[in-house]
């Protein structure tokens, strides 16, 4: 399971790309993000996943381990591990 709590970044130079983003995507559900040219679907993305850091909010991948607070190359070791167990399941 993944869940995203108010998810927000804000770049340095003031771009706001997403503001207070939340949503629950559980085991077995698939989520589709689809939207216009520059509404910050390649930042989220990027913020689950840890290439860019949230400016703020809370990130749980399999409803307890908080990847924002996990060193960057364990929180995508865990987000691959779970993905490829997952992913063999289909």
């Amino acid at each position: 399971m993944l869940r995203v709590e108010n998810l927000t970044k804000v770049y340095p130079n003031g771009t706001q790309a997403l503001k207070n983003v939340s949503f629950e995507v559980k085991d077995g559900e698939f989520l589709a993000v689809i939207g216009l040219s520059g509404s910050g679907k390649s930042t989220l993305l990027r913020c689950i996943n840890r290439l860019i850091e949230p400016t703020s909010g809370k990130i749980f991948w399999m409803a307890r381990i908080s990847l924002r607070h996990l060193p960057v190359k364990y929180a995508r070791s865990a987000v691959r591990l779970a993905w490829s167990f997952s992913s063999s399941t289909w």
